[in-house]
């Protein structure tokens, strides 16, 4: 699979059709707290046939406590999204010992107000991200694109990462830290072309950053078609005990 062509990780369904990837509403395979008031969300975005369900005025009835665990994902365009819709307050979720092929985005964190998120023991293969915080949820005004590519959406609270293991990856991260820290540890990547985008965006309020401990990165490195960057930070990146290695494919 070419990893560098974005086009490659929606499925084409055929007469120009590919899988549904909007903003508020993107094909999930685990969506946590998919509806709010319709008042809040134009027609378009709402999920289809899910209309009856959408009563519930923005932070109330939000969802808590969530484990997924011991689960399969295959062939969404994301695999676990979190409020995409203009809900908040869905905290302590925690994903684990959980595997992902096939997915777009393996999971989407939509909201500033999704605390103590933790993914653990997770294995993904084939996506364009591995984690992203600002490419779903609710900003009815998203800034232009920044690199990585695709539209602003939500600004989300950064997860906890650790002991995952990601391969064949575009990118492994497109996350804000403007409501924290992201804390990553003993993460493995091998057949992966970038780290990502780490940075802070709109709603930043303070010099938030990132920290990676004990992690390993192997990219691929395909000769005369490169990828944009390696890792693309704006905030303070800081990296303990992790190593780098790069192998020169001649295809």
């Amino acid at each position: 699979m070419r990893l560098i062509d974005d086009a490659k990780f929606l499925k084409d369904l055929g007469g120009g059709l590919t899988c549904r990837n909007n903003l508020r509403s993107p094909h999930g395979a685990i969506v946590i707290d998919p509806v709010c008031a319709p008042s809040l969300i134009a027609a378009a975005d709402r999920y289809p046939q899910l209309d009856a369900d959408n009563k519930y005025a923005a932070s109330n009835n939000t969802s808590g406590s969530i484990t997924i665990e011991g689960c399969a994902i295959f062939g969404f365009t994301v695999g676990i999204v979190v409020s995409p819709t203009t809900t908040q307050n869905a905290e302590s979720i925690f994903v684990r010992d959980t595997a992902l092929q096939c997915v777009r985005v393996g999971v989407a964190i939509c909201q500033s107000q999704a605390r103590n998120f933790v993914i653990e023991n997770v294995a993904a293969d084939i996506g364009l991200f591995f984690v992203t915080t600002r490419m779903y949820g609710g900003i009815l005004n998203p800034l232009p694109p920044l690199p990585p590519s695709p539209p602003i959406g939500a600004s989300g609270t950064p997860p906890y990462i650790h002991k995952c293991s990601i391969s064949r990856h575009k990118y492994i991260f497109n996350v804000h830290v403007d409501s924290g820290i992201l804390h990553v540890s003993s993460l493995y990547a091998e057949t992966t072309l970038s780290i990502g985008y780490i940075g802070v965006g709109p709603n930043a309020t303070g010099n938030t950053g990132a920290t990676l401990t004990g992690c390993q990165f192997d990219f691929w490195v395909r000769a005369g078609r490169q990828i944009d960057f390696h890792c693309w930070n704006s905030c303070p990146l800081t990296f303990i005990g992790s190593s780098f290695m790069g192998k020169l494919l001649l295809i």
